[in-house]
């Protein structure tokens, strides 16, 4: 019942668009990345992970003001 409360309120939040919402979803999942590896103490994953973060976030902001 909490979960689907909850992705009801993401769902809502997220269907609008601009850069921050964007952002919100780019950099969220290098945070997840960038935590596995960091608990994880795999330092190689670490340094991937802030790799595929910059990347993703430029991206994410390139295709933002681009639309």
């Amino acid at each position: 019942r909490v979960a689907t409360c909850l992705l009801g309120v993401l769902v809502y939040f997220f269907k609008r668009q601009g850069l921050f919402h964007a952002l919100i979803l780019a950099i969220l999942p290098t945070l997840i990345f960038l935590l596995c590896g960091v608990m994880l103490r795999h330092w190689m994953l670490v340094v991937f992970a802030v790799l595929f973060g910059v990347g993703h976030v430029y991206v994410t902001m390139c295709n933002a003001k681009g639309s």
